[in-house]
């Protein structure tokens, strides 16, 4: 993911950060810029910030969204998903599977059925759940310690736009970046969610897209072959009263 300047993230100033770290203004603007973020992606390109994500484990990452697993619920395949990613395979379900209250694992695209209750009626993953809030307590940071300040274990929790380096607060307040445009850390994994959550409902919406695409094609061939037998029944009638009128 591209860090555009003045496009992708609100960006602060490093005293203000330094005296108001996640100001809700900082992350309401970034929101009107997440189009921005998307298209960024699309076109394939990448940043530094990204290596972030890579230092969680595996094993506590949903497979859908990339994040660590929020109230996550076991699927029947096996599989386990967050439960709003669970909420959104179910949402976005092909109408056929609606019907029959299921839908399709995002991984393996098994049908995974569920009752009238909903995502409710999905077992919680209470082995992964622990798993999780272990992780969460015991504070295992997945920001890297900066070299330039590693004696003073200063991790690198902020974003430089100019330079497209990840630094650390005494980086941000150095000669080289302390007239930068600075974003935290922070700020740049919430846009990486949302951006990774509006892609899956995107495909998701553009799947369902596909189906109904398929049945209006059914739906268009069935009303042409209807019209054609109404035609041959017309000409069958015409035939028919002609001969009967030659006879009679």
């Amino acid at each position: 993911m591209t860090m555009r300047s003045e496009n992708m993230y609100t960006t602060i100033r490093t005293n203000d950060f330094l005296s108001s770290q996640g100001r809700s203004s900082t992350i309401s603007k970034g929101y009107r810029s997440i189009s921005k973020a998307i298209t960024d992606t699309t076109r394939g390109r990448t940043s530094r910030a990204t290596e972030f994500f890579d230092e969680l484990p595996k094993e506590l990452q949903c497979p859908k969204c990339g994040d660590l697993f929020d109230r996550p619920v076991l699927l029947s395949c096996s599989h386990t998903l967050c439960m709003d990613c669970a909420e959104d395979a179910i949402e976005y379900a092909e109408l056929e599977l609606k019907q029959r209250r299921r839908f399709s694992c995002p991984i393996c695209r098994s049908a995974i059925k569920y009752n009238a209750t909903g995502i409710e009626s999905l077992p919680r993953n209470i082995n992964i759940e622990e798993a999780v809030a272990r992780f969460k307590k015991e504070g295992k940071s997945h920001y890297p310690v900066c070299d330039q300040h590693a004696a003073f274990k200063m991790e690198m929790l902020m974003w430089c736009e100019e330079c497209k380096v990840n630094i650390c607060p005494l980086c941000a307040v150095g000669d080289e970046h302390k007239q930068h445009k600075i974003t935290p850390m922070q700020v740049v994994e919430k846009f990486q969610r949302i951006k990774r959550r509006l892609k899956n409902t995107k495909d998701a919406l553009n799947e369902e897209i596909d189906v109904l695409g398929e049945s209006i094609v059914k739906q268009q061939k069935i009303v042409y072959d209807l019209n054609e037998k109404a035609k041959e029944l017309r000409l069958k009638v015409i035939f028919s009263t002609q001969i009967f009128l030659l006879l009679f």
